[in-house]
């Protein structure tokens, strides 16, 4: 029978009741509290990778999937979180970029803001509402040739140029 709903959630490990370890895989049997208050036994045997390469602990943040089928619910562990870890990542990444490059590195952090902000906000919606995905791949990259390189190397001949002959 099909799911009746079915989302995701993210809860605390409060306790660990149980590991086994099976090669590289570790499976956990965790106790977690969900948004209603409720306290769920999970176990990562029923996760959709079967078992999982990461060391989990009391306190991690765990991303979790409720299905329900035929009014019993259930709940799969999908992953963990790991946002703070890429936030620090990503700042430890731009302070390098700025460190080694200076203002050019700025200016390439800012180009490539620009150029996911555009592959995100203009290209895939474009493509996702059945516009040619070639023709708005093309002049999507032309677009971002264009904002970037004058970002970054400056406003002068060579790279009216460069671009001139991208576009070409």
């Amino acid at each position: 029978s099909l799911a009746q709903s079915d989302f995701e959630f993210v809860a605390e490990i409060e306790s660990i009741e149980e590991m086994q370890v099976e090669g590289d895989l570790r499976n956990y049997v965790f106790k977690v509290t969900d948004e209603a208050g409720v306290e769920l036994t999970v176990s990562t045997q029923d996760a959709y990778s079967e078992g999982v390469s990461l060391r989990l602990k009391e306190g991690s943040d765990v991303l979790l999937r409720q299905v329900s089928f035929d009014g019993e619910d259930t709940v799969f562990f999908v992953d963990a979180v790991r946002t703070p870890a890429i936030m620090w990542i990503t700042l430890l990444f731009a302070l390098v970029v700025i460190a080694v490059g200076a203002w050019r590195g700025v200016r390439g952090l800012i180009g490539l803001i620009v150029t996911v902000g555009i592959l995100f906000a203009v290209i895939l919606p474009l493509i996702l509402n059945g516009h040619p995905p070639v023709l708005v791949t093309v002049f999507g990259s032309l677009l971002i040739l264009a904002i970037n390189m004058p970002l970054s190397h400056g406003l002068n001949k060579r790279t009216w140029v460069a671009l001139g002959s991208c576009v070409i």
